[in-house]
């Protein structure tokens, strides 16, 4: 394999050559029209390397800055698979047309899987996986997206699988690149049904006394636990989107972004329960009761306010590390903004 300081700066351009901007599968981020994110950027040397760890997706640590291809060598354009049914399924997937591009490849899948190179195999696998997930078939999403990570279960093999395979350096980096791409789709979709089963465990509603005490007991003996193990899930699915970050030899761009902007809508989306929480008859009337209830949900949520501001702003500090810009780099900056301006 290639010296690090070498593949930096051409994988990060790979990279984003083969960042088709697909829909992220089984999910648009919080606050989004649902629509496919935007197009990619002008094509920049990206850092091509494996994004800072922290809580839950930290900017903490400097960042090694890329050296800038040389003059003489031609930036890569977006790479073609080798494999021809895996190129004109691709070709049609980013044409909008995934559904039939996911059945002419479950049809021919066994001849890919055979006879295609490593990047043509995970990014096949990638395709019919994004269309079950948009079908919201989860149990054959996963099989898919399993096969792409099975592929990358040894990543150094991998690469010099592909980087072998390939006639020069150049081809052998966009194609790493779109290997890349493809495990980094796989490991969100891992992560977000990990995000659904968090968002799933809803807040328990007021069902103690009307009473000062009433309100105490219930915060203590039902909300907190609550958010303990609402933490818990978080921590989990967080931990499932930090792999994105930690995939070797480089990252992909936009799925280090989406993954950021997940982490920070699920920690937003705990002070919104609480927020929705409906106010019991019992309480309501009684106005200081009611607003002893109301105030000690507030108390609850500023918290987990102020760590989804955190995530929110480590999304955007992401997107502009890695020159990456799309709908889900918008949530974080919109949301981000909204919250500050909440803020007392």
């Amino acid at each position: 394999m290639a010296p690090r300081q070498r593949l930096a700066p051409w994988l990060g351009l790979a990279l984003f050559a083969c960042a088709a901007a697909p829909p992220s599968p089984g999910s648009a981020p919080s606050g989004s029209s649902g629509a496919p994110p935007s197009a990619e950027p002008e094509l920049e040397p990206a850092p091509a390397h494996a994004a800072d760890e922290g809580e839950p997706i930290a900017d903490e640590y400097p960042v090694p800055s890329a050296e800038p291809p040389t003059p003489d060598v031609p930036a890569p354009s977006v790479v073609v698979p080798s494999d021809a049914g895996v190129a004109a399924a691709r070709a049609k997937a980013e044409s909008g047309k995934l559904a039939e591009a996911a059945a002419e490849l479950s049809r021919v899948m066994a001849r890919v899987d055979r006879e295609a190179p490593l990047e043509d195999r995970v990014l096949a696998h990638a395709l019919v996986g994004r269309r079950h997930a948009e079908k919201k078939d989860v149990k054959k999403a996963r099989v898919e997206y399993q096969q792409v990570l099975a592929a990358w279960s040894d990543p150094e093999k991998a690469v010099k699988t592909i980087m072998g395979a390939a006639p020069d350096e150049a081809q052998a980096l966009r194609r790493l690149g779109q290997a890349l791409t493809a495990v980094g789709e796989a490991l969100f979709f891992e992560a977000e049904q990990k995000r659904a089963t968090a968002l799933a465990l809803r807040p328990p509603p007021f069902s103690g006394t009307a009473s000062d005490e009433g309100i105490r007991d219930h915060l203590a003996q039902r909300v907190r636990p609550w958010m303990q193990k609402r933490r818990v899930l978080e921590g989990e699915a967080s931990a499932a989107f930090r792999k994105i970050l930690e995939l070797q030899p480089a990252p992909p761009p936009r799925w280090v972004v989406a993954a950021a902007s997940e982490v920070a809508s699920m920690q937003e989306a705990l002070p919104k329960d609480l927020e929705k929480l409906a106010i019991p008859p019992s309480l309501r009337r009684d106005p200081a009761l009611r607003s002893a209830y109301q105030d000690a949900l507030r108390d609850a949520m500023k918290p987990e306010l102020e760590r989804a501001k955190a995530a929110y702003r480590s999304c955007k500090s992401l997107a502009v590390k890695f020159r990456h810009q799309d709908a889900h780099s918008k949530a974080c900056e919109d949301r981000l903004t909204a919250l500050e301006r909440q803020s007392p």
